[in-house]
């Protein structure tokens, strides 16, 4: 029968084990962007968090809103998915 103790260690290495991964496919995700976009679009668009295959992207106004959304979202959304695999992104939610 296992210790406490050997339990706790199993379930601490499996739980650093799967936040190593999330921790690179955050920075997957980060250096795809940083390639997909251009120097302008960055200044205006911030990773907010990726969730359930959902990126949620920060725009620093509703000008840039507009811009993004009626002309460069599928765009952006087919590079992301060209750099980081077609089924790991589903879309992209862009929010003021």
């Amino acid at each position: 029968m296992m210790s406490e103790e050997k339990i706790k260690n199993i379930v601490e290495n499996v739980l650093e084990h799967v936040k190593g991964k999330g921790d690179t496919f955050q920075k997957d995700i980060g250096l795809a962007w940083d390639e997909v976009l251009t120097e302008e679009e960055k200044k205006h668009l911030k990773i907010n968090s990726f969730e359930n295959k959902y990126l949620f992207v920060k725009v620093s106004n509703s000008v840039w809103l507009y811009e993004i959304v009626v002309h460069h979202k599928e765009k952006i959304l087919k590079a992301m998915k060209d750099h980081l695999g077609k089924d790991t992104i589903k879309d992209i939610h862009y929010f003021v």
